[in-house]
């Protein structure tokens, strides 16, 4: 038995990478204020879970081996939606398919991608006059149905065969 901690109060969030066959990079990491917090089970679809969210200093990185450069990314937005994917090995739900748009200064870009199973931990703690709070951690493989960049030379469009791996999380709830 595996036995995890989580020793602060995290919000949700939403964190993805993506390893191109160039050597390219790309992450994202975007903690949010909105309905998801207030979820309070593991359960993969809710009206909370679809309700608006609030980004808290989003973050993403875009290194680019084609270009020889690295980009730093501020604006950053994921949407979530149920894709045609079931779980097969839970309780066969549709697994999410995941929009993540990020801009900065001069590069925009656009990644769609579906999970192809989850992996989910839950964390229900006791707090004060009996209270219970609630995580619920998600961790995906991905299957990238496109990447499209957009920079000042022009628009460049990447898919599956141009990717080595990717990996997703998507947390909701809250630990206080």
């Amino acid at each position: 038995m595996q036995k995890v901690t989580v020793d602060a109060p995290p919000v949700p969030w939403f964190w993805g990478l993506i390893h191109l066959k160039d050597g390219s990079y790309i992450d994202w990491f975007m903690p949010h204020l909105g309905g998801s917090m207030m979820r309070r089970t593991p359960q993969p679809w809710s009206v909370l879970g679809q309700a608006g969210h609030v980004a808290l200093r989003p973050s993403g990185l875009f290194i680019d081996e084609k270009k020889n450069r690295k980009q730093r990314f501020s604006v950053i937005d994921v949407k979530v939606d149920p894709s045609e994917q079931l779980d097969t090995s839970r309780d066969g739900a549709p697994l999410p398919r995941f929009t993540v748009l990020m801009v900065s200064g001069r590069i925009r870009m656009k990644i769609r991608a579906t999970a192809c199973s989850r992996a989910a931990w839950v964390f229900d703690q006791k707090t004060v006059a009996d209270l219970t709070s609630h995580l619920t951690y998600n961790e995906y493989p991905l299957f990238i149905e496109h990447i499209m960049i957009e920079d000042e030379t022009g628009k460049r469009t990447l898919n599956a065969s141009d990717v080595v791996g990717a990996n997703a999380e998507h947390a909701w709830g809250w630990l206080f």
